[in-house]
């Protein structure tokens, strides 16, 4: 991973994002030399939640720091920032009426034990993620805690991958939600291994795939348990490797501890963010 994408101060890197599009060249390496153009002031953001029986205080957690983690953002790409906002799990998402059930399915409703068994959504605009025109905080909050009523086995890629697919069986309950332009944010939050199936390559490069193979549209950040108590947050290799290494696929990508502290996480997370926007 390349640790010189966090040198991007915040007042630099929001200076450098205008109301336009940033292009970035594809590196040579990957056999296309057109242009490809991301809206830095439009994101789109998916909060992957685990809901398996042992991740309540870390929802919790995520709740309380979700208000500095979008305002940071939001000063890196631009008040006013056209933003989607969606929340799934790493099961199925059994609080949302059929079809959109499904492993991928973006969370309208939540039920069953430390959920917030409310009914989120749909949201403002109508569709199954929020946008800057929901009270974010409070939608937030609804959609996040998605209980812990979840399997013992996460699958985090996987639900990323049902998520984005426009083939998949929750593709017309996310209609809307993924733009070609935009910046994709991903944020992973489970305690556990990635039990999808498949090789954490592969999985990269299927989400690379869905932003048209730029990888310089893609930012994600995963709060994962390290594998030891005495591994110090921040090292890699203290993670379960099959989250790290779909993290570390792509070049913005950061690896943090899900017992660690948030703000610092989130801030570093942000500036990954101002790097991509500053085209660095």
């Amino acid at each position: 991973m390349n640790w010189r994408l966090f040198g991007c101060g915040l007042c630099l890197a929001g200076s450098a994002c205008g109301r336009t599009p940033v292009a970035f060249l594809v590196d040579e390496g990957s056999g296309r030399d057109d242009e490809v153009k991301v809206d830095c002031d439009r994101a789109d953001f998916l909060f992957v939640i685990d809901n398996s029986p042992s991740m309540q205080p870390y929802q919790r957690k995520l709740v309380e720091s979700f208000p500095l983690f979008i305002s940071g953002v939001e000063e890196v790409v631009e008040r006013g920032t056209d933003l989607h906002i969606g929340v799934i799990t790493t099961d199925d998402a059994s609080g949302n009426p059929p079809p959109c059930d499904r492993l991928g399915g973006l969370v309208i409703q939540t039920r069953g034990a430390h959920s917030s068994q409310s009914q989120c959504g749909p949201y403002v605009d109508g569709g199954n993620y929020m946008t800057e025109r929901d009270d974010l905080a409070s939608s937030f909050a609804c959609a996040a805690t998605v209980g812990t009523q979840g399997g013992q086995d996460e699958t985090p890629a996987a639900a990323i991958l049902a998520a984005l697919d426009p083939e998949s069986p929750v593709a017309a309950c996310n209609a809307g939600f993924l733009r070609e332009d935009a910046l994709l944010v991903v944020v992973v939050l489970s305690d556990e291994p990635d039990a999808s199936e498949g090789h954490p390559r592969t999985w990269a490069d299927e989400l690379l795939r869905r932003k048209g193979d730029n990888p310089d549209s893609i930012v994600v950040v995963s709060l994962l348990a390290p594998r030891s108590s005495g591994c110090a947050a921040g090292e890699s290799v203290c993670f379960p490797w099959r989250n790290t290494a779909f993290t570390e696929s792509f070049p913005h990508g950061y690896v943090g501890a899900i017992d660690g502290n948030y703000a610092q996480v989130f801030g570093r997370a942000i500036d990954v963010v101002g790097s991509v926007c500053a085209g660095e």
